[in-house]
C-alpha cells in the first residue's frame, strides 16, 4: 500500500495542530475509500522550550499522527528536513501550519501526479487571489529558464504533493537555511536540476494563509534569505556562469525592493493611526481616489481609506482577473484607459516612475506613491 507523509514544522502553532488533525482525517478517508493509500501527518516541534505529547490533541479515525521533538530549534528548512529524515513513505507533502486545504485535496493530488515526480495545484492567497489565472498562467515548462524567472513560482511547497524518491535529499539538506522563506525554491531548483518532471492540477484546492501582519520582518528575512540561498546554490556547484550573475543581479534588485517596504511598515507602525485617519478625511474626503496595486500594501490602504470614509473608485492591478472576492472594482494596467478621478496612489514603490509616466501617463490627475501618501497625512494640521 503506498502512503504519504505530509510534514508541518510547528513553531509557536500549537492552536492550529487539532484543526490540522481534523482536515487531514478527512483527506485520508477520501483518499484510503478510493485508493488505499496511507497518510501519515507528521508534526516537528521547532520550539525546543516545549514538547508535543500525542495525548494533548484529538485522535484521527483514517489517518496516522507523529509528533516528533527535536530537541532544538531547527528552523523551517531543518524542522523540514528532520521530518523527511525519520518518516518514511512514497510521497511526501511539505505543509505549513496556518495553510488549508480543501477536503478533496490529497485525492485530486494523487489522481493527477502520474509518473512525474511532483504535482502543483492552484489555490487562493492574499485572501482572495487565485494564484494561478490568466495573467500568471501555470501552464509553463519548469525548467532552469522559468524557475529563476520566476523564483515565487510555485507559491508555497503546500501546493506540490511529491514523490519521495525525487527529493535530492543530500543536497538539499547538505547547506541547513538559517533563513525562513526560500528552502522550498532551493528545492525546486535541485530537483529540476536533477531531471524532475512536473504535472500541473489546476483545481483550486489549496489555501496560502496569510494576513499582512509582521510584514516588515518578513521583508528582513526574505532577503536575508536570498543572499543565503545564493551562497548555498555556489557552494554546491549547480549554478552556469550565466545563471550566477543573474541570480546576483535579481537579489540585488529585490533587497532594493525590499528596503523600500520596510520602510513603509516601519512608517506606518509608527504613526498615531487615528491622527492618520482624521488626517486622510479632512484631506481626500472629497475626492475621487484609485489605488495601483492591490497586494498587502493595497489592502492595506483600502482600509485605511474606508475607515477615513474616502472613496475608494477602484483599484489597478497587474492580476485583476485573479480576484475573487474584492468589493471594489479592478482594472489590470494594460487597459487603454482608466475612469478619471482625482488622484491615484500607487503601493509599487520600487517602480513609481515607470507606472506614473508611462502607465498612467495619460491619466490627468495627481499621482503620488504610498509612503509620500502617509507621510503627507501624518504631518497635516
Amino acid at each position: 500500500m503506498n502512503s504519504i507523509s505530509v510534514l508541518i514544522p510547528v513553531y509557536h502553532g500549537e492552536k492550529y495542530i487539532d484543526g490540522l488533525i481534523r482536515m487531514f482525517d478527512i483527506n485520508a478517508s477520501k483518499l484510503k475509500i478510493k485508493n488505499q493509500i496511507e497518510v501519515h501527518v507528521v508534526f516537528i516541534n521547532d520550539e525546543p522550550k516545549s514538547s508535543l505529547q500525542p495525548s494533548n490533541y484529538i485522535s484521527p479515525i483514517y489517518s496516522d499522527c507523529v509528533f516528533l521533538n527535536p530537541g532544538s530549534h531547527q528552523g523551517i528548512h531543518g524542522a523540514r528536513v528532520y521530518g523527511l529524515k525519520h518518516t518514511i513513505s512514497d510521497y511526501v507533502l511539505f505543509f505549513d501550519q496556518d495553510d488549508e486545504v480543501k477536503e478533496e485535496f490529497l485525492l485530486s493530488q494523487y489522481k493527477k501526479i502520474g509518473d512525474a515526480d511532483g504535482i502543483v495545484c492552484n489555490g487562493i492567497y492574499r485572501r482572495d487571489r487565485l494564484i494561478y489565472s490568466s495573467s500568471r498562467p501555470m501552464e509553463y515548462t519548469y525548467d532552469r529558464k522559468s524557475l529563476l524567472e520566476k523564483q515565487w513560482n510555485p507559491l508555497s511547497p503546500g501546493q506540490v504533493l511529491l514523490r519521495r524518491s525525487a527529493v535530492p535529499i543530500e543536497q538539499w539538506s547538505k547547506y541547513i537555511l538559517k533563513h525562513n522563506l526560500t528552502d522550498d525554491w532551493l528545492l525546486w531548483f535541485l530537483m529540476i536540476n536533477k531531471g524532475c518532471k512536473f504535472n500541473l492540477n489546476s483545481d483550486v484546492i489549496y489555501k496560502h494563509c496569510e494576513d499582512g501582519s509582521n510584514s516588515s520582518q518578513n521583508w528582513k528575512e526574505m532577503g536575508a534569505s536570498r543572499v543565503e540561498v545564493l551562497d548555498v546554490l555556489r557552494k554546491l556547484k549547480v549554478l552556469t556562469s550565466e545563471e550566477d550573475t543573474y541570480l546576483k543581479d535579481s537579489t540585488d534588485k529585490y533587497l532594493s525592493k525590499y528596503d523600500k517596504y520596510i520602510k513603509l511598515d516601519e512608517l506606518l507602525e509608527s504613526s498615531d493611526h487615528k491622527k492618520l485617519i482624521q488626517n486622510i478625511k479632512s484631506r481626500y474626503h472629497d475626492m475621487s481616489v484609485a489605488i495601483y496595486g492591490f497586494g498587502v500594501y493595497g489592502q492595506k490602504l483600502a482600509e485605511l481609506l474606508q475607515k477615513a470614509e474616502v472613496n475608494v473608485s477602484y483599484g489597478i492591478d497587474q492580476h485583476a482577473d485573479a480576484m475573487t472576492d474584492t468589493k471594489i472594482r479592478m482594472y489590470p494596467p494594460s487597459g487603454e484607459e482608466f475612469p478619471p478621478v482625482d488622484v491615484v496612489i500607487i503601493t509599487a514603490l520600487f517602480a513609481f516612475d515607470e507606472i506614473a509616466n508611462v502607465t498612467l501617463k495619460k491619466m490627468n490627475c495627481m499621482k503620488i506613491p504610498m509612503d509620500v501618501f502617509i507621510k503627507e497625512c501624518m504631518t497635516a494640521e
